[in-house]
This record gives C-alpha cells, sequence and structure tokens, in this order.
C-alpha cells in the first residue's frame, strides 16, 4: 500500500499531460501511485497516459468512455487510491520535484490537519514563470479565509483520504468547477487546513483553464456553498447579497454605499467569535483571525468615510474591539497596494 495516491482527471490533455506526469514520477518522495483518469478524451491523451503507464508500474490509467465531468473523474481516481494521502494534481501543471516529500512532512507532523496546500507560480503555455500566489499558512487564518475565498489551491492539495471518504467524495451538482470548494469548507470545519509558504506546484494559466472559461458560473456556485455551509456549520443565515458582498472583498469589489458597508461589517463581527472559540486552543490562530477581522473592518470604515456617512465611526470602533492592533496591519496592507501601483 503506498503513501500517496496522486488523482489525476484529464480531458484532452494531450498537450501538456506528459510533463504533468513526468513531474510526478520525478518527486523524490516515490512511495506513490497515479491514477491518471481520462475522462472519454478524443483527442491523443490515451495513448499519452498508456506510453507512461508501460514505462512504469506506479502510473494507473483509468478511463471513461464518454466524458462524465470533472467531479465524477475526480471521484473515480479518488475511489481507486489505495494511499493514506490524497494529492490532487491537474494534467496542465508541474510538480516540483519536493512537493509530496515536504508536504508528507507536514502531515505526518500535524496529525490535526486533514489538508495542506502551498504557494504556486504562475507559468503559461510556454512555461514562461510569472508571479506568484501564496496562502494564508496558519489553520485558523486559513479556516477564516474560506469565508472570503478559497484558501487552498485545489491542485496544490494534500489531503487525509479517510477525511475525504468521510464526506462522501466530491460532491455532485457543483456548477463551474466548485466541487473543491465545498470540500474545503468542510475540511476547515471539521479538521484543520494549512498551507506551506514555499513554491511546490506550477499553476498553468491559459486558455483551456476551466476557472478562466467558467469563471461566472463557479462564483455564483461558490455563493450558494458558503449560504449552506454559514447556515449548517456556523447557525448564521447569510442572503445571497451578503455572500456576494463577503467573496468581493478578496477580489476588490466593495460594497456600493455605507449601509451596505454596515451590513458586511457587522456580520464579519458576528463570524469572529465563531472562529475563535474553534480555535480557542491556539492564541497564535486567534491572533490571525483577529487582526484578519479587523483589517477588513477597518477597510469597510475607510469606505464609509469617503462617502461621509457616520457608519464610518460605528466600524472602526468594531475594528477596535476585534484587534486593537490590526489598525497598523491595515496601514501596511494599503500602503503596499499603493506601491505595487
Amino acid at each position: 500500500m503506498q503513501d500517496v495516491s496522486v488523482v489525476m482527471p484529464v480531458y484532452n490533455g494531450e498537450r501538456f499531460v506528459g510533463e504533468a506526469i513526468e513531474s510526478i514520477l520525478g518527486q523524490t518522495y516515490r512511495d506513490l501511485e497515479l491514477i491518471v483518469i481520462d475522462d472519454g478524451s478524443s483527442d491523443r491523451t490515451p495513448d499519452v497516459i498508456a506510453h507512461y503507464a508501460r514505462r512504469d508500474a506506479r502510473v494507473i490509467a483509468k478511463h471513461h468512455p464518454v466524458n462524465r465531468g470533472f467531479a465524477e473523474a475526480l471521484n473515480t481516481g479518488c475511489r481507486e487510491a489505495r494511499g493514506t494521502f490524497i494529492a490532487r494534481m491537474d494534467a496542465d501543471d508541474v510538480s516540483l520535484p519536493q512537493r509530496f516529500e515536504r508536504q508528507i512532512a507536514y502531515l505526518r507532523a500535524h496529525p490535526d490537519v486533514g489538508a495542506v496546500g502551498s504557494a504556486m507560480q504562475i507559468i503559461d503555455d510556454r512555461g514562461v514563470r510569472g508571479r506568484v500566489k501564496s496562502y494564508p499558512l496558519g489553520s485558523g487564518q486559513a479556516a477564516w479565509s474560506m469565508l472570503f475565498f478559497n484558501s487552498l489551491a485545489h491542485p496544490s492539495v494534500m489531503m487525509r483520504r479517510t477525511l475525504l471518504e468521510a464526506a462522501g467524495w466530491y460532491p455532485a451538482g457543483c456548477v463551474g468547477g466548485t466541487e473543491d470548494y465545498a470540500v474545503f469548507l468542510g475540511l476547515s470545519w471539521e479538521s484543520r487546513i494549512a498551507n506551506l509558504p514555499e513554491v511546490l506546484l506550477l499553476y498553468r494559466v491559459w486558455g483551456g483553464n476551466m476557472t478562466q472559461t467558467k469563471w461566472d458560473a463557479q462564483e455564483g456556485d461558490a455563493v450558494r456553498l458558503l449560504r449552506a455551509f454559514a447556515r449548517s456549520s456556523l447557525g448564521i443565515e447569510l442572503t445571497a447579497d451578503d455572500a456576494i458582498a463577503m467573496r468581493g472583498l478578496a477580489r476588490n469589489h466593495y460594497p456600493r454605499d455605507a449601509r451596505a458597508a454596515a451590513r458586511l461589517g457587522s456580520l464579519i463581527e458576528q463570524l469572529v467569535p465563531r472562529y475563535v472559540d474553534r480555535f480557542d486552543d491556539s492564541p497564535f490562530d486567534v491572533r490571525e483571525i483577529r487582526t484578519d477581522a479587523g483589517v477588513r473592518l477597518w477597510l469597510l470604515s475607510a469606505l464609509a468615510l469617503r462617502r461621509a456617512s457616520p457608519q464610518s465611526l460605528s466600524l472602526a470602533a468594531k475594528a477596535f474591539t476585534t484587534s486593537p492592533t490590526s489598525l497598523g496591519a491595515f496601514v501596511a496592507k494599503v500602503g503596499k497596494r499603493l506601491n505595487e501601483r
């Protein structure tokens, strides 16, 4: 039985799938199986997979006669997985050689963590490297951040197989590729999640990416999933506008008026105690959650101030009460944004 099962769905991916497979076979941690699921491809993808399966017994080829979609392909691979850990991999990305070695070491050292991702670097269709995307490191901030954006980069994640199985695998009915967000929202509350600071994955952005072609549908479904999570796990009812506003903060989509900013501030203030209680055994995590919440409240206060609204003072008071030290973090964040322009 292998320690790691790598699950890689692919549909018409002949252009990059070979490079993706080679990046897995070239890992410094070699006790793995690579399950490649051809989801009804009509190009040469099955031939490329078969070539590597002949060369290396760790490559296990699975084939769907017709295209069933990303979630079903994922679940085909996950149900076949024999490893203690399941590592995700997309067929157009590249895992750097020490990815699995680093992630396995982390999960073994932190048995309370159910899933760990990493930073990743953008590459284009020619493999030219661009900017680095980093994600929240601590379990508290990673869980809290799930309320605003997906704080785990799906193709960089390694998770415990038992937890994914207990969650019922990847759910059906998700639109635009939000299966990972559905799973990670649950894992962030039922166990703990984290990210490693180093770049362990090269993430390819090109015309064929699912996130590029299905963005609107994906964001609409993420709102649905966030509302369901808040209701079932946090006991808080969010309207669709509430969820849209929360997720908008991560993309600089801010409330249209001071009243909307005040409502969003009240929601953030209401959510903080849930997460503080959840992570009350870790002062570091509590401090990170409070600081992040405070920064968001200072932002809303500044937006209300620009509109000359008296709501600005009440939002500032909420920010200070939530985290007295968050003003400095907010000023530093604004300064960084200005310098980047």
